[in-house]
């Protein structure tokens, strides 16, 4: 029997993990490889702390549900603190801790909803940025 594929090692940005909760389709799908293990979610202090952020401010929900999907997304990822400073994106400085967290972890992929600032990047430090279609299409063709 042939071995198992090794995962997808990526990192998802804030706007990718909030649909993979809320939204139903591709990037809920995503979550589900994740579960699933097809792919290896890596995750950083910041892309978490925004997550709760727009799960507080941008859904209102109770600070026991926020935590209740932190928890989910902790137990599914890897926790990664970057020491590595980027600043490549020059409109929004924070968004530069998204591929922080991307370059130290060595992902192949980030997977951005971001179109404005981190998409138009298309790599970083061999890095590829897609979308989740992008991301789809490319790598889970058949999975």
């Amino acid at each position: 029997m042939p071995a198992a594929p090794e995962p997808l090692r990526v990192v998802f940005d804030t706007k990718v993990l909030i649909s993979a909760f809320f939204l139903h389709g591709e990037t809920g799908d995503l979550w589900e490889h994740v579960e699933a293990g097809t792919i290896s979610l890596t995750v950083s202090p910041f892309i978490l702390g925004e997550f709760a952020g727009v799960l507080k401010r941008g859904f209102n929900l109770p600070a026991h549900t926020v935590d209740q999907l932190v928890d989910e997304v902790l137990a599914h990822a890897t926790l990664l603190t970057p020491s590595t400073r980027i600043s490549i994106v020059k409109g929004k400085e924070a968004d530069n801790r998204i591929p922080e967290c991307a370059v130290d972890a060595g992902v192949t992929v980030l997977v951005t909803g971001d179109l404005k600032h981190l998409r138009p990047l298309g790599t970083c430090r061999g890095v590829a940025i897609l979308t989740p279609a992008e991301f789809r299409r490319l790598h889970l063709q058949g999975a």
